[in-house]
């Protein structure tokens, strides 16, 4: 945790000064190092999955300290002194308004898929492994809309900040766009290579997981541009300080999918969950259409 929180706070000042590119070295140099470490503490020396988390625990460290070090040296007047080390109170209530709102959202989203999972359990071990399966395949896919999220926001909040609200619109209807695109891209993706991608996690034998995979990955594809929409949102509010609006949307498409995921595994199968993420997407989507568009007047004061 320690190494984690030290690369996350590394990557978002980069981040936030437009330098996108260095955390995302710094990133793919850990992921390779902690397979390299993987390879080496599990298949060779057997060390088991005290092995796996020797080797996660080291790569994210070696990632924190290569990053800081990067940071020291190239962004040095960026870095404080000790007596420069005091609490501002406003800006105090501000950094805690959206650290906090921002954890909201994000446990929420893992409160839900822990609902999710508890209503998966029922359908016996098969459906486990083929959901869990499914869930990896998706977190590769929804990288890219958390991805296009973030860079959104960096530099929706960088011009809304500098007072260029036209160009801050700009970039959200070009960044939309894009993501649509990947959205689509994403669809195909799951679609066209939904029994290779299972077969890639799932053991060959386990027919009715594979089974299961598939089917799962086909049908939420359908719905992974509004996936990417919503994510695009996301992006916009945050970069406008209405922080409070992502939340809402969060909240809507996870009871949504807790509900309907309990209405419909026991008919569908994972088929039913498949559809009440795909159709939670759909209320979130039109939630944060309506809070752009005016529709729905939301009292609020930006932070």
């Amino acid at each position: 945790l320690i190494a984690t929180f030290l690369y996350n706070l590394c990557a978002a000042v980069l981040r936030s000064i437009g330098n996108t590119f260095a955390p995302l070295c710094f990133l793919v140099l850990s992921v390779v190092f902690n397979v390299v470490l993987d390879i080496l503490f599990v298949a060779v020396w057997h060390w088991g999955v005290i092995g796996a988390a020797y080797a996660t625990v080291i790569s994210q460290a070696l990632s924190a300290v290569l990053e800081m070090v990067y940071f020291f040296k190239k962004y040095r007047p960026l870095l404080f002194t000790r007596k420069e080390m005091s609490i501002d109170p406003d800006m105090f209530k501000r950094t805690a308004k959206f650290g906090c709102t921002t954890a909201l959202q994000q446990s929420s989203i893992y409160l839900g898929k822990l609902l999710v999972q508890g209503t998966v359990n029922a359908l016996g071990a098969s459906a486990i492994n083929a959901y869990t399966a499914a869930a990896r395949i998706e977190g590769f896919a929804n990288s890219f809309a958390d991805s296009g999220a973030a860079a959104e926001a960096v530099f929706i909040g960088q011009n809304v900040g500098n007072g260029k609200e036209k160009r801050a619109q700009q970039g959200f209807s070009i960044g939309l766009k894009w993501m649509i695109l990947l959205g689509t891209i994403m669809t195909l993706f799951l679609w066209l290579g939904a029994e290779l991608l299972s077969g890639w996690i799932l053991p060959v034998d386990d027919h009715g997981a594979l089974r299961d995979c598939a089917q799962y990955l086909r049908l939420i594809s359908f719905f992974y541009p509004l996936c990417f929409v919503g994510c695009s949102f996301v992006g916009l509010f945050q970069g406008q300080g209405r922080i409070h609006i992502p939340v809402l949307g969060s909240a809507l498409h996870l009871t949504l999918r807790v509900v309907l995921a309990g209405l419909f595994a026991g008919s569908l199968g994972l088929k039913g969950v498949a559809l009440a993420t795909g159709l939670g997407w759909c209320l979130a989507v039109c939630f944060h259409r309506s809070v752009y568009t005016g529709r729905l007047f939301i009292k609020e004061k930006r932070v």
